[in-house]
C-alpha cells in the first residue's frame, strides 16, 4: 500500500498573490504616503531628542499563540486603571488654589493617549483570538470560559484545547455556546451581566428542588467585577418552537400534552391562596421605548384618538392609563410559580425521555400564570408564516393551551380569566417590537395587540 510521508499535516492549500500583485491591485495613495513619511522622520526627531514628545511602541508585529494573545489584550486592564487614578489625580488637583491648568491637561492628555493605546492592544488580542479559536469573543469573556474550562476538567486546559461553538449572543448582552472538555459530555456555556447570571444560577436550584432535572444544573461557575458565568449539562432534545414549526402533527400534540401537564403539576405543588402583583401596564409602558427606538414609526400609529368608519379610537396613552386604573382589581384569587419568560424558546423537548426542561430561568418567581400562558400563546405567532398547514395546527394547539388555562381558572375560582389574559397578550403582541426587525410584521403585532388593549379594557368595565 502507499504510504503518505509529505504534507501530513496540511489540510489545503490556497494559492495566494505575489506581494507586486497586491500593491498594483492596491496602490499606496498621496496621503497615505504623506502619513507614513511625516510619521517616520516624527519617530526619528522623537529619538534624537529633536521632538520633545514621548514615542510609545504598542505590541508585537505578529502574534501567534494564545497565551501572548490574552497576556497582550489583558494589559488594557492596567492602561485603563492608570488613566482612571490619573483623570481622579487631576480633577483634585485643579481644585486646589494655584494649580497649573496646562500641566494638568496635558499629563491627562498623555494619560488618555495611553487609555488609547490600551485599547488597540485589547482589539488586537480579541482578533487574534478569533483568528485562533474561529469564535468572537472578548477578552473578559475568554477569560471566563478558560476559568469554567479548568472547573471541568479538573486541570489546566486553555479553552482552544476544548470544543466551542457559538449558538447565540442573547439580547441582554450575554454570550452562549456548546462546550466539549476532554472525554466528557457536552455542556452549555453562558456568560453575562453578574445580576441576571447569579439569578439564573440561583432560580435553576429553585425549579429543581421542585422538580428534579426540570432544569439542567449548574455544573461550574466563575465571577469577576460586573460579569459571571457558569457551565450546565447540554440538553438533547428540540426547542418547542421547532416542535411546533418542523415535527408532524403528533408529536407536536405529544410535546404539548407533556408542557402542560408539567405545568399542572407547578402549579398544584406552588399554589397559595394570595393574590398576585398585576403589572401588566407598567410592563408595557418600560418596553415601548426598545420598541419605538426599532421602529420609530410605530409611536404614531396610535399617539392621538383616530376614527375608523366613524369609529373613535382612544390614543394608545388613554388605553393604559385607563386599565392601569382597574388592573389590580383583575388579580387572580391565587399565585403559583412561574417562569417569567415562557415563549417557545425556552422550553426544549425531550422525545427520547418524553420529558420538558426549561431554561433561561433568570426571570422566574411567584406571579400570574397567566403571563406564561400570554408569552407562550403569543411565541406561537412571533415568527411570520407563510405555510397554512403550519398556520393552523398552530392555531389549534394555541386552543389546547388557552382550554387548559380555563380549566385551571374554573378549579381556582378566576373570575377576571378574559380579561386579564386579554391584558396579558396585549403586552406581549406590543412589546414583541422590540425583538422583530421586520417593519410590517412588527406594525401587525403592535396593532393587535393595541386591539386586544381595547378589549381588555371594554371587558375590564
Amino acid at each position: 500500500m502507499p504510504y503518505r510521508t509529505d504534507d501530513v499535516r496540511i489540510q489545503q492549500i490556497y494559492e495566494l498573490i505575489t506581494p507586486e500583485a497586491l500593491i498594483s491591485q492596491f496602490p499606496l495613495h498621496e496621503a497615505g504616503a504623506k502619513l507614513i513619511y511625516e510619521a517616520r522622520h516624527a519617530i526619528h526627531d522623537m529619538l534624537y531628542g529633536r521632538d520633545p514628545r514621548l514615542a510609545v511602541v504598542a505590541g508585537p508585529c505578529s502574534i501567534h499563540d494564545v497565551a501572548a494573545a490574552e497576556d497582550y489584550a489583558g494589559r488594557l486592564l492596567e492602561l485603563a486603571r492608570q488613566y482612571r487614578d490619573a483623570l481622579g489625580e487631576i480633577v483634585r488637583w485643579l481644585s486646589q488654589p494655584g494649580a497649573d491648568a496646562a500641566l494638568a491637561i496635558t499629563v491627562l492628555s498623555v494619560a488618555k493617549a495611553l487609555e488609547q493605546i490600551g485599547d488597540a492592544i485589547l482589539n488586537i488580542g480579541e482578533a487574534t483570538l478569533f483568528i485562533l479559536t474561529g469564535e468572537r469573543l472578548k477578552l473578559h469573556q475568554y477569560l471566563h470560559l478558560e476559568q469554567v474550562v479548568q472547573a471541568v476538567s479538573g486541570d489546566f486546559r486553555p479553552p482552544t484545547g476544548s470544543d466551542f461553538h457559538r449558538i447565540w449572543g442573547g439580547l441582554s448582552g450575554a454570550r452562549v455556546g456548546r462546550l466539549s472538555v476532554g472525554a466528557g459530555g457536552r455542556l452549555v456555556w453562558k456568560e453575562g451581566h453578574k445580576r441576571k447570571i447569579a439569578a439564573e444560577i440561583r432560580q435553576t436550584s429553585e425549579w429543581n428542588r421542585l422538580v428534579p432535572g426540570l432544569v439542567p444544573p449548574v455544573e461550574a461557575g466563575y465571577e469577576e467585577a460586573d460579569r459571571q458565568s457558569f457551565v450546565r449539562a447540554y440538553l438533547d432534545g428540540l426547542l418547542l418552537r421547532d416542535v411546533y414549526l418542523t415535527r408532524p402533527w403528533p408529536e407536536k400534540v405529544r410535546a404539548t400534552r407533556r408542557l402542560l401537564e408539567t405545568l399542572r403539576d407547578i402549579w398544584a405543588a406552588t399554589l397559595r391562596r394570595e393574590r398576585p402583583v398585576v403589572d401588566y401596564v407598567r410592563q408595557i409602558r418600560d418596553r415601548l421605548p426598545e420598541v419605538y427606538a426599532l421602529h420609530p414609526e410605530l409611536a404614531r400609529l396610535r399617539a392621538e384618538q383616530v376614527t375608523v368608519f366613524g369609529i373613535g379610537h382612544r390614543s394608545l396613552a388613554e388605553l393604559l392609563e385607563e386599565l392601569a386604573g382597574v388592573e389590580v382589581e383583575l388579580a387572580p384569587p391565587v399565585t403559583v410559580r412561574i417562569h417569567g419568560d415562557f415563549n417557545t424558546d425556552n422550553i426544549v423537548w425531550d422525545p427520547a425521555t418524553e420529558r420538558i426542561h426549561f431554561i433561561d430561568v433568570h426571570r422566574s418567581g411567584d406571579g400570574d400564570y397567566l403571563q406564561d400562558i400570554a408569552v407562550l400563546l403569543v411565541s406561537c405567532v412571533r415568527t411570520p408564516l407563510d405555510e397554512p398547514e403550519v398556520v393552523r395546527a398552530l392555531e389549534r394547539l394555541q386552543d389546547r393551551i388557552r382550554e387548559f388555562a380555563a380549566e385551571f381558572a374554573g378549579v381556582v375560582g378566576d373570575e377576571h380569566f378574559e380579561a386579564r389574559l386579554t391584558l396579558a397578550r396585549a403586552r406581549s403582541l406590543i412589546t414583541s417590537g422590540r425583538l422583530i426587525t421586520d417593519a410590517d410584521f412588527a406594525r401587525s403585532l403592535y396593532l393587535r395587540g393595541v386591539r386586544l388593549l381595547e378589549r381588555a379594557a371594554g371587558t375590564a368595565a
